[in-house]
């Protein structure tokens, strides 16, 4: 299927970079995801607007992990790391493009994470990192994005922690328009991830007979069909069925899907 006469067009594949940049597993993604849908790859890098006006407040200091000792934040050295890193971000999102031969695009933006959301277009995907980040190897940083994402109105591929689940794709439809767009998206990556398992909530059953987009499905081999439980945890199916990609419709109701988004055992494609 071409991706872009698909029920799930995509225009550009936008990736949140921070100050994790150097972790390629984020980049590699959206530069994978920017090739299989025949789309732009936009890099945005976010420079942390809170940590800049925190820097010039005389009372705020930074305290080291290790030794408990207190200095004072200087802010032309954030605004020199900020700058370094974003440099990297560019040369590395630049070398994955041009070794791919996909078009790309950069930016710097200073703001919080929730401004990237009117930055982009609903025709954008927008990736982002759903793990919570580990500071000196023990301590935990929750992540923002599974919230933002939850709210935003936009397809957001939330990446989970890195595993060796390989066996493909589970789309969830759920009667809704959304869920017709996750069935497409996951009919638009088929053959590129195998197998493919398009699972319709319970309740949703009449809608799937008739609707076009299972029923373009129903004609391919290699698919299976499953109808999902009145009550399911959705980590738990997935973390069951060991997949490499789990694509579900962002109003899908219950069935702990923030819990999942949270902490995903694999990249989570929320389709709105």
């Amino acid at each position: 299927m071409n991706q872009r006469d698909s029920g799930f067009p995509v225009r550009r594949i936008v990736i949140a970079l921070e100050s994790i940049c150097e972790n390629l597993t984020a980049l590699e993604a959206a530069a994978e995801m920017a090739q299989r849908m025949q789309a732009e790859l936009h890099g945005i890098f976010i420079e942390d607007a809170d940590l800049l006006s925190a820097a010039n407040l005389h009372f705020v200091k930074q305290v080291t992990l290790y030794s408990g000792a207190r200095s004072s934040l200087d802010p032309a050295e954030i605004e020199r790391e900020f700058r370094a890193k974003a440099e990297r971000a560019r040369r590395q999102l630049e070398d994955l493009a041009t070794r791919i031969r996909v078009p790309w695009s950069f930016q710097v933006h200073r703001g919080r994470r929730t401004s990237l959301i009117e930055m982009t277009e609903h025709s954008d995907l927008l990736v982002v990192a759903a793990v919570a980040r580990q500071v000196a190897g023990f301590m935990a940083l929750p992540s923002e994005w599974p919230d933002i994402s939850l709210g935003s109105g936009r397809s957001c591929l939330l990446l989970g922690a890195p595993g060796q689940h390989k066996r493909g794709v589970l789309a969830i439809f759920d009667g809704t328009a959304a869920g017709s767009r996750a069935i497409a998206a996951a009919l638009a990556l088929d053959g590129t991830v195998h197998p493919l398992t398009l699972a319709v909530a319970a309740g949703s059953e009449q809608a799937a007979a008739v609707n076009p987009v299972l029923q373009q499905a129903a004609t391919k081999g290699g698919v299976e069909r499953v109808v999902l439980p009145e009550k399911v945890d959705l980590k738990r199916l997935l973390q069951k069925r060991q997949c490499a990609l789990a694509v579900v419709p962002g109003g899908l109701a219950g069935h702990g899907l923030r819990d999942l988004l949270v902490a995903p055992p694999c990249p989570v494609l929320l389709v709105n």
